[in-house]
């Protein structure tokens, strides 16, 4: 262990910061003083000194600096080696190698009443600049998170600890220069609540609460930043008829009640737009812009947030064949394509299952089961959507068979119906 001099009197050279340079002036146990010619540095912590000289060393617990008698800057919540941190000032010369192994652990530093500059070097930390324009220097181009308290300081979030911020009004690190802290992107306390509802669930509810938590444990487990108020308010039109149109509310709002009462954050805007093919017509394509619509207008004029994907395959088998066949894809088409080129989005299943009396001895007789089984299998088997007409107009299968015997044509045959299995009839699309 180092051994520095620690007696009434003896001079401390500090040639690497030689404004701490100066004499002890106090030793005890609990404190040690070094009064310079300006400025005055007081230790505090647990000294020991032995008996036959007066050697020693100690921990500091927290150090503050005066000069010409006024608070300068000051710090605390330390657990270092008193000579360890003199040598490395004295010796070593080098504050950089000092600074991260000095104070990795929890600590607190307090600026003077001008402008400072700060190292996070690790821990949970604070960070006070008090008067002046303050920096915080980060050094090894360390990757970082920023969010705000209730009272207007910063957290500083990081893989390896955190720190509070105030009076802080700049961040620098080895690639760039100072930044202002205003102009960093921060994590939003009340959207990274909503966006965490487990959370909630654990008690959190508070904005200082959120901000806390997303500094020491969020960053660190990469948790999501963003809750799409829109989508919420979208998805439950009766908080926006109840009067909640803003963002900020309807975040408060799923804090306080909608996480409790189970309720949707999402909204299916694709679905909105293919419900509402005039909206795509007016240019209203992106999630974001139908989203807006459906609450500023779509849930007062009561439009539909619903789209029949199925009934838009199966009136469109040409779907089936290339490939389309899944809800979203189906939803997808549509928009991009379906509405421009005028296509049905209607199947008449009622016809389907007149045109094939097998299904309905195969039990498959309701409107969903009859699209799935055209699209799952009847598109495959070339089967009729609808009954041939037996009154001997066109297409009357009868009065082509009479026609084409009196032309002396061999005899038109019907083709045996194959009947479905119920597990071939009634399969499943799959959903986007």
């Amino acid at each position: 262990m180092p051994i520095i001099q620690v007696a009434n009197g003896a001079s401390i050279d500090m040639q690497h910061n030689p404004a701490l340079s100066g004499n002890i002036t106090t030793a005890t146990q609990g404190q040690i003083v070094v009064t310079g010619a300006n400025v005055v540095t007081d230790y505090r912590g647990s000294f020991y000194f032995t008996s036959n000289s007066f050697s020693g060393d100690g921990i500091v617990n927290s150090f503050g600096v005066s000069l010409n008698g006024r608070p300068w800057f000051a710090g605390s919540g330390f657990s270092f080696s008193l000579a360890t941190y003199w040598n490395y000032l004295s010796v070593d010369r080098n504050s950089s190698r000092a600074f991260p192994y000095l104070f990795r652990g929890n600590d607190t530093f307090v600026g003077a009443e001008q402008n400072d500059i700060f190292e996070y070097d690790g821990g949970n930390d604070s960070f006070d600049g008090r008067e002046g324009v303050n920096t915080l220097y980060i050094p090894n181009n360390t990757a970082f998170g920023v969010t705000r308290f209730s009272d207007g300081s910063y957290g500083l979030a990081t893989q390896n600890g955190s720190a509070r911020l105030f009076n802080i009004q700049y961040i620098n690190t080895p690639s760039q220069t100072a930044i202002p802290i205003i102009s960093y992107t921060y994590a939003d306390p009340t959207s990274y609540l909503a966006a965490n509802p487990d959370l909630v669930r654990a008690g959190i509810s508070s904005v200082d609460g959120a901000a806390q938590h997303y500094i020491t444990n969020g960053y660190r487990e990469s948790r999501g930043t963003v809750f799409d108020a829109n989508a919420y308010m979208a998805s439950n039109p009766d908080i926006i008829r109840a009067g909640i149109s803003d963002a900020q509310t309807a975040m408060q709002h799923y804090i306080a009640n909608g996480v409790r009462e189970g309720r949707s954050t999402s909204f299916d805007s694709s679905s909105y737009m293919a419900a509402n093919s005039d909206l795509v017509r007016a240019g209203i394509t992106t999630a974001a812009s139908a989203i807006q619509h459906y609450i500023a207008n779509g849930i007062r004029e009561g439009r539909s947030t619903s789209f029949d994907a199925n009934s838009y395959i199966a009136a469109n088998p040409d779907l089936v064949r290339a490939g389309v066949t899944t809800s979203a894809a189906a939803i997808q088409h549509y928009i991009a394509n379906g509405i421009r080129e005028g296509r049905s989005t209607s199947f008449d299943s009622s016809s389907y299952a007149s045109a094939n009396p097998d299904l309905a001895r195969a039990g498959i007789t309701s409107t969903s089961a009859l699209m799935l089984h055209y699209i799952n299998n009847g598109v495959r088997e070339n089967r009729r959507t609808s009954p041939v007409r037996a009154s001997g107009q066109a297409g009357d299968i009868s009065a082509l068979a009479t026609e084409s015997i009196m032309q002396g044509s061999p005899q038109m045959t019907m083709a045996p119906v194959t009947q479905p299995s119920r597990s071939s009839a009634s399969g499943m699309l799959a959903s986007a």
